[in-house]
């Protein structure tokens, strides 16, 4: 019976060596399952649309000044999106206005009520003219997702914040 109760304990111990667990959000208390407490990269919470990451094991919310090298704050794409008019990099003057094209297959499928049956496809492009100032670039970028539809990018949270108020969304 030993051997069974110290194999039962190795396993456990392997299952909480790894580095998924639960936590409370540090901003609104929801629990979070399955959260990877050991990598840096931020994620969302879906219940106050705050972006956390966990360092050290410990989760906490991300810097509200933060910008990341690459696009990683995401919001619902809504039409006529309006964008803060400041570079979304960093929030200075605007210099120029880069077009940023996200071209997508789209299946449609039909039922007459002959019971013929089939399907279509047709391309749809989604594009946002995106502020930058001289030394900026890349800072955007957009998507399609299955639930949210079309979103948009930013590799600045404050930016993404300002976007979300500006069009009232939430990030996502």
């Amino acid at each position: 019976m030993l051997p069974v109760i110290f194999a039962f304990g190795m396993v456990a111990a392997a299952l909480r060596s790894d580095g998924f667990g639960s936590c409370a959000c540090p901003r609104c208390g929801t629990l979070l399952t399955g959260q990877d407490l050991i990598s840096y990269a931020p994620f969302l919470c879906g219940a106050c649309h705050h972006y956390l990451e966990a360092r050290d094991h410990l989760l906490r919310e991300i810097e509200p000044d933060r910008v990341a090298s690459r696009p990683l704050f995401r919001s619902p794409l809504p039409a006529n999106a309006q964008l803060p008019d400041v570079c979304c990099v960093c929030g200075a003057q605007v210099r120029r206005r880069d077009e940023t094209i996200l071209t997508s297959l789209e299946r449609q499928f039909w039922q007459a009520e002959s019971r013929a049956a089939g399907d279509t496809s047709e391309w749809k492009a989604t594009s946002v003219t995106v502020p930058y100032c001289d030394k900026h670039g890349d800072g955007a970028m957009l998507g399609i997702d299955k639930r949210l539809g079309p979103y948009i990018r930013f590799s600045s949270y404050p930016y993404l914040r300002a976007f979300c108020e500006l069009n009232h969304t939430q990030p996502g």
